[in-house]
């Protein structure tokens, strides 16, 4: 239900012919799209399936012929073994020994070289059958100087002159003579190149013990090639590749056209070898593993290499004589995902051409649906602008028919009740006019109200703060007073004296009497430093006017009873005047501490601003706690705006009504205790003079109001702010 509310609130949005046609297109586009997706997802993985049974029986019919491989030459070896073990064959009898070699390796054409090295006196024996050369027989003898002496031979095997010959070849110095004599049993020696065929060799070694002590060692040599020949032989799908390496990743073979070996007749590593695909394997590996001889069971990886797929299956292969290889196929993914490409290209196509005749289709059909709805919207039109004769052709009988006749039915009730609808209309203007005036009269007065009751807040204790001073000027005037009394009495008293000097007839007696009484009267005045008290009163009382003084010119300032005018203040001095005034209720609450700045002149009304300025810091004063508040002024200025900075640590503001402080009668504190107007004719007031009011608050940490003013306002002469000093 919540779906098609939704699709509701979206269809409104468009034409309706856009509404009609946009769903079913939709649905055909998510359709096909789906059926492409799944199609191309299905067939990657079937592709995936394929490709690794592929690469499995690709790895299967490698190891097999590597089995084959290893297994002729063991076979043959183990042949030569029985025949010396049996006396078949020996030393004693050289020309049966010759023939015997000659004999069997004729039976393997994979093998080169089938001999014997005697551990006694180095005598060597055997036979060779190179390509494209005849079979030879050769031995080496300490009695010939160990020279090696290759022989053609006939159909016997019997020798027929001499074809070659090589100075100083003892086999017991040669490598594979010494792997199999150190590992005491029939192993592989390392792959090396044959210095006759310049191809790479192996061979496989058994050595002869007579009990336990050594008799010689049987060696056959088989080329790699043969395994190379069969890789290339063997089909890797179209264009795959295969190779055979050794765990330390030397090349063994490779399905490749490039020999596995370097100019210098050197075995290479396999990610040396020009082959593309067998050089990004073995990266691959590399990467993946570090170290080839981690590789302990077979994997199959997906890899990309300049941007392009491939599959790869690296498999360990072991025999019991000591070789350690490894096994791997290649196969391009693209090569097996080209048909499945071209079918999600066909797809695709099918899916354009469907979408188009869908679109057409609906196309048709909503204009089928439209025409007589777009009618019936022009009819409205034409009547919502007076024009009530409208009539629309009803021929149709489906549903858009009948809301043709509804809609006729409609506007002939229409044309009835308009001639009624403009009295009632005129009557209920008059009666919200009305209900206009009561509100705006109702505001003016809880404005007012407001207004009156923070301004008798603010004179109460304006008048406590003017009482202080004048009370003890007053007392300090009293005291003066009674001062001068003495000094007057002191004055009479010595004009009496005087008085009695110019008479020429003045008694002697009351002469001295006088006298006596000036001078007691003269001590005892200055003993009491009269002059000087009095002095220190004056004092005091003109710094008691002083005060009354400065309390009257703030109160000047901050009231200004031209308060609409315009002029050029610094809000530092506007703020000092506030600071001022608010004395009495904030004294021994809240310390101020004042971080002006250097301001420049800002265009506004004084008397408004000011009472923004008393409204905050009055709401500041009022969310502290007494004695441990603290209100922090902070003013700064840009190129284009004055910011005045408020801020307390106070309750705060819940965050569920810091969005309502400006709201006009919303109000935190108890009833009885605020209108809720401050806050909104405080905004008010910036809003009019092009500012802006931005507050921050936590509660249990305070709150921060910062006032931007523009330097040059927008406010002026004839629009002044609303009026309050909540």
């Amino acid at each position: 239900m919540q779906s098609l509310n939704v699709f509701s609130r979206l269809s409104v949005r468009f034409p309706l012919r856009v509404t009609l046609v946009a769903p079913f297109l939709l649905l055909i586009f998510i359709a096909v799209t789906l059926t492409g997706f799944l199609s191309l997802s299905h067939g990657e993985q079937a592709v995936n399936k394929v490709t690794a049974q592929l690469r499995s029986e690709i790895t299967a019919r490698i190891e097999d012929r590597l089995q084959t491989f290893i297994a002729e030459p063991q076979t043959l070896n183990q042949t030569h073994a029985n025949a010396f073990k049996l006396g078949e064959i020996s030393l004693a009898d050289t020309s049966t020994l010759e023939r015997h070699f000659w004999q069997y390796i004729q039976n393997f054409p994979a093998i080169y070289s089938s001999y014997y090295g005697d551990e006694r006196d180095g005598a060597f024996y055997g036979a060779n059958q190179y390509p494209d050369m005849p079979l030879q027989v050769t031995f080496a003898t300490e009695e010939g100087n160990r020279v090696m002496y290759k022989y053609k031979t006939d159909e016997e095997g019997f020798r027929t002159g001499e074809a070659s010959t090589e100075p100083s070849y003892d086999p017991r110095n040669r490598p594979w003579y010494q792997v199999a004599k150190a590992a005491e049993k029939p192993v592989w020696s390392d792959i090396y190149s044959d210095f006759s065929t310049k191809t790479l060799m192996i061979t496989a070694t058994y050595p002869i013990y007579q009990e336990t002590e050594l008799q010689g060692i049987l060696g056959i040599d088989v080329t790699l090639n043969t395994i190379s020949d069969f890789l290339r032989k063997l089909k890797a799908g179209e264009t795959g590749k295969t190779f055979v390496m050794e765990e330390n990743g030397l090349l063994v073979a490779s399905s490749s056209k490039h020999a596995p070996y370097d100019e210098k007749n050197e075995p290479i590593a396999a990610s040396a070898l020009p082959e593309p695909m067998i050089q990004a394997a073995t990266q691959f590996l590399q990467t993946e593993y570090g170290d080839f001889k981690k590789i302990q069971k077979g994997n199959q990886f997906e890899f990309q290499y300049e941007n392009e797929t491939y599959y790869l299956q690296i498999t360990p292969w072991h025999s019991d004589t000591g070789l350690n290889w490894l096994i791997g196929v290649v196969l391009p993914k693209a090569e097996f995902m080209a048909e499945i490409n071209a079918n999600s290209i066909n797809t695709l196509i099918l899916m354009v051409v469907f979408l188009f005749i869908a679109m057409m289709v609906g196309i048709l059909t909503s204009r089928w649906v439209t025409k007589p709805l777009r009618d019936l919207n022009a009819a409205a039109n034409r009547i919502a602008n007076g024009e009530w004769d409208q009539n629309l052709p009803t021929e149709r009988g489906d549903e858009i028919g009948q809301l043709a006749r509804t809609f006729n039915n409609m506007g002939e009730q229409l044309r009835a009740h308009f001639a009624t609808l403009e009295q009632r209309v005129e009557e209920r203007t008059r009666e919200l006019a009305t209900a206009y005036k009561r509100l705006k009269s109702s505001q003016a007065q809880l404005v007012q109200s407001e207004k009156m009751a923070s301004l008798g807040q603010m004179v109460a204790g304006v008048a406590h703060e003017i009482n202080t001073p004048l009370g003890y000027v007053k007392n300090n005037v009293e005291m003066t007073r009674r001062l001068l009394n003495q000094a007057e009495e002191v004055l009479s008293e010595y004009h009496q004296l005087v008085q009695m000097l110019v008479s020429g007839s003045v008694d002697e007696e009351a002469l001295q009497a006088q006298i006596a009484k000036v001078m007691e009267l003269g001590n005892e005045f200055f003993e009491e430093d009269t002059f000087s008290e009095t002095n220190e009163l004056l004092k005091d009382t003109l710094y008691g006017i002083e005060q009354i003084s400065d309390l009257v010119v703030n109160l000047r300032n901050f009231s200004r009873l031209d308060q609409a005018r315009i002029a050029d203040v610094n809000l530092n001095e506007n703020l000092d005047s506030v600071l001022t005034i608010a004395h009495n209720m904030i004294k021994h609450k809240v310390e101020v501490v004042k971080q002006y700045g250097e301001l420049p002149p800002v265009s506004c009304s004084p008397s408004q601003i000011n009472q923004v300025f008393l409204n905050l810091i009055t709401n500041a004063s009022q969310a502290v706690k007494e004695g441990e508040g603290r209100l922090i002024l902070k003013t700064s200025a840009d190129e284009k705006a004055v910011q005045v900075s408020i801020q307390d640590n106070g309750s705060g503001i819940p965050k569920e009504v810091l969005s309502k402080i400006f709201d006009p009668f919303f109000t935190t504190k108890p009833v009885g205790e605020g209108t809720g107007l401050g806050l909104s004719i405080s905004h008010q007031i910036v809003h009019q003079h092009g500012g802006k009011i931005k507050v921050a608050s936590e509660e249990g940490k305070g709150t921060r109001f910062v006032v931007f003013l523009p330097r040059q306002s927008k406010l002026t002469q004839s629009s002044p702010p609303p009026q309050s000093t909540a």
